[in-house]
C-alpha cells in the first residue's frame, strides 16, 4: 500500500492542515470525522460532496478550498518555522487485480492490474496516530543512540528546507518515515555487531555491509516529504528528480515493508546494480542475458579483468605518476547547476549512522566538505559578506581557478599521445568561457566536438536552468605552445570555416533544436581558437581593461553563433534571408527561433544580438519595444504585449519592419484584416512588397502553437490574409 499525503494524479487537495482558513478548519474535520458539517462556507454548503479545489497553494500563499481565503504572503514559512506544518493524509494508492470477461462471459487467462486511488480509511488516520506515538517513546533512547539525523540543514543556496521549517535534517520525514528509518538503522547496527561478535566482519561482509547501507539511502531518497508522486510512471518520485530541494505542497509516501516494495526494491535495485558493475569488469559470466539471449563470446570464454582501483582524493592533488595516462574521461560541475556538497549532505547524514558504523574513519566529518568544490557557489561567498553582483563574480572567479588546477593535474598525469574527454551541456557563455580557459591555458588543445543528446524533453533536471538538452562532448589532446600566433582576423575566417564545415558535415544530421544548434557550434570554434591561443586584436577591447587585445573563446563563440545564424535564417525562410531585414527585426526573429517560450538567459541573448549587431542593453529604448527583462533573463514580448504597453499602435509611425508588422497583427487579432490592410496603406507599406512577405513568413515560422500571436489570422492560417491580393 502507498500512502500519499496530498494529492497527485487525482486532485491536488489539502495537505497542510494549516493551508485551511480558521473559518473552514473544524468543518472540515467535522466531515473528514464522518458528521454532517454545519458549517457558513457558501461552496460546502453548495457541492457538499464536490471535490475540494484544483489547489490549494500557489507561490506559497494558501487559499481556502471552501471559502478561497487567502494567506497573507510569508505567513506559510511563518507556521512552518514555528513548527505548525502538518501532513494530512489525502489517498491511498494500491495494486488491484481482476479478470476481464469477454462477451460470453468467460474470464480471460490473465489478471488486469492497475492502480487505484482510495479514500484513507479511519484505520489509515490510526495508523499514522500510533506512528506519532510510538516514536514518541522512543525518543529519548534514539536521542541517545544517535539513530535520527539531528544536524541542523547549514545555509546554503536553496534556503527552502530552512523557510519551511526542515531543521535539523529529520524534519524532512514525517513522523512514519522517521520511525520507519529509524528502525532500519537500528536494525542494520544490530546486524553487523553481531557479526563483529562472532569475528565475521571480514572485507567482504564490510562490503555488503556497505552496499546495504546504499539500500537504505536508495530508500529514504524516495520515501521524504520531498517527493512526489509520478503520475505519469505511477511510481514515487525521488527528492532530488529537479536536483534541489524543492518544496511538494503535495509528496507520496512508500510502505517500507510491504512486499515488493519500500526495503526490498531498493536491496533488489542495489543488486542488480552490483551485477551489471560486476559483468561489465568481467568478473562474472553468466551464460544469458535477462532476454535470454547468449552473451559469450563466440569461443565461450569472457576475458580475464584486470582489477580496477578505485580511489577518492582531490583532483588537483592525483596520486599517479607523470605521463601515465592513457585516457581521461571527464563529467564536470557545470558551473553553479548542480550544487553536489550540498545535496549530498541529505545521504551524508544517514550513511555517517549506517556505513559509519563500518567504517567510521571516513565519517569523521561533520557534513560534507564544501569550500572545495569546484563549481561556482554564491553561498561560499555570500557568508564571507559578499553581496549582488559581487557574489557571483567571486564564486565565477572561484571556480575558474579550481578548473584550472584540475586541468593542470589532468596534462601532468597524461600521456603525450593521451585523450582526454569532457563533457559540457551548459548554455551560459561565462561558463564555457571559465571551462575553455582553464582546458587551454593549462595546456589542452580542443581537437574534436560531438554533439551527444542526453537529457529528456520533460527532464526537470535542466528546466529553468542553464542546462542544454544536448551534451557537447569536447575531445582533447596535449597542446604544444603557439610561438607565432595568426593575426585575429585570420584566426576570425578560420573559426566561420570550421562551423560552416561542421554544420554541413555534422551538426545538420543531428536533428538538434536551434539553441543546442548554437551550443554545438561551440565545439569548431573552440578547437580553432585552442590551436591557436595566444592570438590578439590589433585593436584594444574596453570591455577588457585587463587583457584589452586578448582574445578569448567568447570572440570565437560570437563567431560561431553568426554563422549559426546565417544558417538559421537560411533554414527559416531563404527569401527572408536573402532580403536583409533590420538588425532588431532579425534578432527578435532568431532568438524566438532559439527559444522554446520566447524566453532566453540574458547571457546567450546578448552573445545572439553582439553576433547579430544588436545592443542588447536595458537601457536601450528600442530594445525595451521588443523584450522584458527580468533578472538574468530576457523574453519576447508579443503582438498583444507591446500593443498594451503602447509601443506599436495605429496611432504611431512605426520605426522597424517588426513595429509595422506586429501593428498589423494586433490590428487583425483585435479587429479585422481589413483594418490591418487599411493601416497599412495609410503609411504606405506595401504588403506585398518582398521584405515585408518574408519577414511575415519568418515570424510565422518562428511562432509555436499555442502562442498569443498565433491565435491571430495573420499568423494562425496558413494563408497570409495581410498580403494576398
Amino acid at each position: 500500500m502507498r500512502l500519499v499525503p496530498g494529492a497527485n494524479s487525482v486532485d491536488v487537495n489539502i495537505v497542510h492542515d494549516r493551508a485551511i482558513c480558521p473559518d473552514c478548519r473544524a468543518q472540515n474535520d467535522a466531515k473528514n470525522a464522518g458528521a454532517a458539517p454545519a458549517n457558513d462556507c457558501h461552496l460546502a454548503q453548495l457541492y457538499p460532496n464536490a471535490p475540494l479545489s484544483p489547489g490549494t497553494v500557489n507561490r506559497a500563499i494558501a487559499a481556502c478550498p471552501h471559502c478561497g481565503s487567502a494567506t497573507p504572503k510569508g505567513y506559510l514559512a511563518q507556521q512552518a518555522q514555528a513548527g505548525q506544518m502538518g501532513h494530512r493524509l489525502y489517498c491511498v494508492i494500491y495494486r488491484d487485480s481482476w479478470r476481464e470477461k469477454n462477451k460470453n462471459g468467460r474470464e480471460s487467462k490473465k489478471d488486469t492490474t492497475a492502480r487505484v486511488f482510495a479514500e484513507p480509511q479511519p484505520c489509515h488516520f490510526a495508523s499514522n496516530d500510533a506512528a506519532i506515538k510510538h516514536l514518541t517513546q522512543l525518543e529519548p533512547q534514539w536521542a541517545a543512540d544517535d539513530v535520527l539525523p539531528s544536524e541542523p540543514v547549514p545555509p546554503g543556496n536553496d534556503q527552502r528546507p530552512i523557510t519551511y521549517g526542515m531543521t535539523p535534517w529529520r524534519n524532512m520525514f514525517n513522523p512514519r518515515q522517521q520511525l520507519a528509518h529509524g528502525y532500519c538503522v537500528q536494525a542494520f547496527r544490530e546486524l553487523v555487531d553481531q557479526d563483529a561478535d562472532a569475528g565475521e566482519l571480514t572485507d567482504l561482509r564490510q562490503a555488503a555491509w556497505c552496499y546495504v547501507a546504499l539500500a537504505l539511502d536508495k530508500l529514504i531518497s524516495v520515501n521524504n516529504v520531498l517527493g512526489r508522486w509520478h503520475p505519469n510512471r505511477s511510481v514515487v518520485a525521488g527528492i532530488f528528480d529537479s536536483h534541489d530541494f524543492g518544496f511538494k505542497w503535495s509528496y507520496a509516501e512508500l510502505a517500507t515493508t510491504l512486499k515488493g516494495l519500500g526495503l526490498e526494491w531498493a536491496i533488489d535495485d542495489i543488486g542488480e546494480c552490483i551485477e551489471k558493475m560486476a559483468l561489465m569488469c568481467n568478473h562474472t559470466s553468466p551464460e544469458n542475458d535477462a532476454a535470454g539471449e547468449s552473451i559469450l563470446p563466440p569461443d565461450g570464454n569472457l576475458p580475464t579483468a584486470r582489477p580496477a582501483e578505485i580511489t577518492t582524493g582531490d583532483a588537483r592533488d592525483l596520486e599517479l605518476n607523470d605521463a601515465s595516462v592513457d585516457c581521461i574521461v571527464f563529467d564536470p560541475p557545470y558551473e553553479e547547476n548542480v550544487c553536489y556538497a550540498e545535496l549530498s549532505d541529505f545521504f551524508y547524514v544517514w550513511l555517517k549512522r549506517t556505513a559509519g558504523h563500518v567504517f567510521p574513519e571516513h565519517f569523521t566529518a561533520y557534513l560534507t566538505e564544501k569550500d572545495q568544490e569546484a563549481i561556482a557557489s554564491p553561498a561560499r561567498f555570500r557568508c564571507k559578506g559578499g553581496k549582488g553582483g559581487a557574489v557571483k563574480a567571486l564564486a565565477l572567479a572561484d571556480y575558474r581557478q579550481k578548473m584550472a588546477e584540475i586541468f593542470a593535474e589532468c596534462r601532468r598525469v597524461i600521456k603525450p599521445d593521451g585523450i582526454m574527454t569532457v563533457m559540457f551541456n551548459h548554455k551560459s557563455t561565462a561558463a564555457w568561457d571559465a571551462l575553455t580557459v582553464a582546458l587551454i591555458e593549462s595546456g589542452f588543445a580542443v581537437t574534436r566536438t560531438w554533439p551527444v543528446k542526453t537529457e529528456a524533453e520533460s527532464s526537470l533536471h535542466i528546466k529553468g536552468k542553464a542546462a542544454a538538452r544536448t551534451t557537447i562532448l569536447l575531445i582533447c589532446r596535449p597542446r604544444q605552445p603557439n610561438p607565432f600566433p595568426q593575426p585575429w582576423h585570420e584566426v576570425e575566417q578560420l573559426i566561420a570555416a570550421a562551423v560552416r564545415d561542421d554544420i554541413d558535415d555534422n551538426l545538420s544530421r543531428a536533428e538538434l533544436r536551434p539553441i543546442d544548434l548554437y551550443l554545438s557550434a561551440f565545439g569548431p570554434a573552440l578547437r580553432v581558437i585552442s590551436r591557436h591561443w595566444g592570438t590578439e586584436r590589433e585593436v584594444n577591447n574596453p570591455d577588457r581593461p585587463q587583457y584589452p587585445n586578448l582574445v578569448t573563446p567568447t570572440d570565437a563563440l560570437q563567431v560561431a553563433r553568426r554563422e549559426v545564424s546565417r544558417h538559421r535564417a537560411q533554414e527559416i525562410s531563404r527569401e527572408w534571408a536573402n532580403h536583409p531585414a533590420d538588425p532588431a527585426s532579425k534578432f527578435y526573429i532568431l532568438a524566438k527561433d532559439a527559444s522554446e517560450n520566447d524566453t532566453l538567459l540574458f547571457d546567450e541573448a546578448n552573445l545572439l544580438a553582439r553576433a547579430i549587431g544588436v545592443a542588447l542593453e536595458k537601457s536601450d529604448a528600442a530594445m525595451r519595444r521588443l523584450a522584458a527583462f527580468k533578472a538574468d533573463k530576457v523574453t519576447l514580448l508579443t503582438a498583444r504585449d507591446r500593443l498594451a504597453a503602447r509601443s506599436i499602435g495605429e496611432d504611431q509611425n512605426p520605426g522597424a519592419l517588426l513595429d509595422t508588422i506586429h501593428t498589423a497583427v494586433a490590428l487583425t487579432d483585435r479587429r479585422n484584416t481589413i483594418a490591418a490592410r487599411e493601416w497599412l496603406q495609410h503609411y504606405r507599406h506595401d504588403p506585398q512588397a518582398p521584405p515585408f512577405r518574408a519577414t511575415l513568413e519568418a515570424l510565422i515560422r518562428t511562432t509555436k502553437p499555442g502562442h498569443d500571436d498565433y491565435q491571430s489570422h495573420v499568423l494562425g492560417r496558413g494563408t497570409h490574409p495581410l498580403y494576398q491580393p
